[in-house]
């Protein structure tokens, strides 16, 4: 048996279909240079409608902010899309949050218990209906807090990234 030399270790890996078009278009996005105000707006933005407490639209919702805000599609998107985990995991703790802010609005009941599933039709779309305004009323709350927090963070870091880039660059050229 042969045994393998230590220096010659050359990895194979495994490029799915469409791994060239995603770096290139990572690659153009990066480089088309935006400034750091409008990644982080375009960031938040997808970031909190992202995480809009409904099974219907954030993608179009995206993508007409995007288009009225003039931010780049492609990074609002990207976050919509990345943050949809964070949208189904969030969802109850709006509708708790609307729930317990607006007792008289909706109700005093569970969300979405076992009773209400075993008493009928009429009692479940009723109780979805509610549980949904609740989850917007607490996500309509709490988007400022939400927005601010991403874009302040996402701001300080282009901006922390920017100025490394910009000293290596000074750096380079000496």
């Amino acid at each position: 048996m042969k045994e393998s030399d230590p220096q010659d270790r050359t990895v194979r890996r495994f490029a799915w279909p469409g791994q060239t078009r995603c770096r290139e278009l990572w690659r153009r996005l990066i480089g088309q240079g935006l400034a750091p105000h409008q990644m982080s707006l375009a960031i938040a933005l997808g970031a909190t409608i992202g995480v809009l407490p409904t099974i219907w639209g954030t993608s179009l919702i995206c993508f007409f902010c995007a288009w009225l805000f003039g931010l780049n599609q492609v990074a609002v998107q990207a976050v919509n899309y990345l943050v949809y985990p964070l949208q189904i995991a969030l969802f109850l703790p709006f509708a708790m949050c609307g729930q317990k802010l607006f007792p008289g609005c909706f109700g005093d009941g569970d969300l979405l218990s076992v009773g209400i599933l075993q008493s009928g039709w009429s009692c479940i779309d009723d109780s979805l209906l509610t549980t949904q305004f609740s989850a917007l009323t607490g996500w309509v709350l709490s988007t400022p807090f939400i927005a601010s927090t991403v874009y302040l963070a996402v701001f300080s870091l282009c901006k922390v990234l920017r100025y490394q880039q910009s000293s290596a660059a000074k750096a380079f050229s000496r």
